[in-house]
């Protein structure tokens, strides 16, 4: 089988479009989603209809900016009066950009799930820990750390997949691999380039290999403009540069 894993998208709907192309030129037979689909970004309610139209077997989990959007709540943050007055301004503008299906859809967004592989092998899916939607765990972590947070959280698993933090990585942990697939929709690791992972399991192997997909960023900054996002310049400044403003 082979499987397709994003994250982050962040309302991107443009990104989201490349990679969906891309991945059904490498036949995917199914979708691994894991979560921050829809907030800062200018497209929220489109990139919500194309994931719940996507013909595939789909499985998701809920990202921490997906959970703000249900509570109202910067949950997991620490911030300033001015920062949050800025970030209540997205929440508002996101949560009356969405119609009542697209809301519905977020509150039901389960926070993990370990989902099959072939011949009986799973795999655990969670947006930031296991334990949590908001701690981070970065991509130079301590193996000790990733065995600790996600290994020891579901011993039984072969894969374990996360998103969050914005950098896409593949590493080793106890003999397994842990996979990040960076972010769709606003990547931090200095490619613009729209990030997912292709996960292929035959019961004896599973290879994760990492992709970055081109899309027109210019005109996804036109669209947050027109659209007077609250946050343009921050989304135009990220997708530009593939850094965090």
């Amino acid at each position: 089988m082979r499987i397709a894993v994003l994250s982050d998208i962040h309302g991107n709907a443009l990104a989201l479009d490349a990679v969906l192309d891309d991945m059904e030129r490498h036949r995917v037979s199914q979708i691994w989603i894991l979560g921050d689909l829809c907030f800062k970004g200018a497209m929220p309610q489109e990139v919500l209809e194309r994931l719940q139209g996507l013909p595939y077997p789909t499985t998701f989990v809920k990202g921490n900016t997906d959970e703000w959007l249900v509570a109202g709540s910067p949950l997991g943050l620490s911030l300033s009066g001015e920062q949050e007055a800025a970030w209540r301004a997205v929440l508002h503008w996101t949560w009356y950009n969405l119609d009542k299906g697209a809301r519905r859809f977020l509150q039901e967004l389960p926070e993990r799930k370990t989902v099959p592989l072939a011949d009986g092998q799973t795999a655990f899916l969670f947006h930031a820990t296991p334990q949590n939607l908001w701690d981070i765990v970065p991509a130079d972590a301590p193996a000790a750390t990733l065995d600790e947070r996600f290994r020891q959280a579901e011993p039984d698993a072969a894969l374990y997949a996360y998103g969050h933090i914005h950098h896409a990585l593949v590493r080793m942990v106890a003999g397994k691999p842990v996979l990040n697939p960076g972010s769709v929709g606003l990547p931090f690791d200095g490619d613009p380039r729209a990030s997912y992972a292709l996960v292929e399991s035959d019961g004896e192997h599973l290879a994760c290999t990492l992709r970055r997909v081109p899309y027109d960023v210019e005109a996804y900054v036109r669209i947050a403009y027109a659209r007077q996002h609250p946050a343009a310049d921050e989304i135009a400044y990220i997708v530009r540069n593939g850094r965090p403003a």
